[in-house]
């Protein structure tokens, strides 16, 4: 039966059922989403079953979709590790990565970012999303390959690295009252007004 299968159908469907939307999944495929209409046409003739069907405005998996979606990821990681022991060349990459961080941070890296990519891998797409917290209950979701953000504590279920840190200080401007104080209280801190400044989607600052 392989000998009447585009193998490719298989990839397709992989990133048909994680994404669960068509254009979503064009783009991670980089063809177009007539394209992917059609492979998904195909793949429900080939397997006989809907795969994935609406719901209100969504798509979601048939059950008979989900039973195949765990050997799907599996068969497919063996097909790269048949391949794995090719050398990568980034040059000849191509792929969509999605990078996601405070405006705050993305004006210092972005800049880097794009300039080492288009010098060594110029055929790869980078997309920029401004973060935001609740990103990180539903990451897997997101779409979001690299993110940057402020936590109290290393998340679970992702893999992270700590890249720095930085402390808390009390801004206020010439002349303000509690300005003679060489140590201030919670209590003193709490009793004046203040300016909020909220800079990306992870951090929030307060002025006095």
């Amino acid at each position: 039966m392989l000998n009447h299968i585009n193998l490719n159908l298989l990839r397709s469907l992989h990133v048909l059922l994680e994404e669960c939307h068509v254009s979503r999944a064009a783009d991670r495929l980089h063809i177009t989403q007539s394209a992917v209409s059609r492979q998904l046409a195909q793949l429900r003739e080939l397997c006989n079953d809907p795969l994935l069907v609406r719901d209100g405005n969504r798509l979601v998996p048939t059950p008979h979709a989900l039973t195949m979606q765990d050997k799907l990821r599996s068969l497919l990681g063996e097909f790269d590790d048949l391949i794995s022991n090719q050398p990568f060349d980034p040059k000849t990459c191509r792929q969509e990565f999605v990078i996601s961080s405070s405006d705050y941070v993305a004006q210092y890296i972005m800049p880097d970012v794009v300039s080492q990519v288009v010098t060594q891998a110029p055929n790869i797409d980078i997309t920029y999303r401004l973060w935001q917290p609740d990103f990180l209950a539903r990451f897997n979701d997101t779409g979001i390959h690299l993110a940057s953000t402020m936590l109290p504590r290393e998340p679970e279920n992702v893999s992270s690295v700590k890249i720095g840190e930085d402390r808390s200080v009390c801004l206020m401007r010439q002349g303000h009252p509690l300005n003679r104080f060489e140590a201030l209280s919670c209590e003193q801190i709490s009793a004046v007004s203040h300016l909020k400044v909220t800079g990306g989607g992870d951090k929030d600052a307060w002025w006095i």
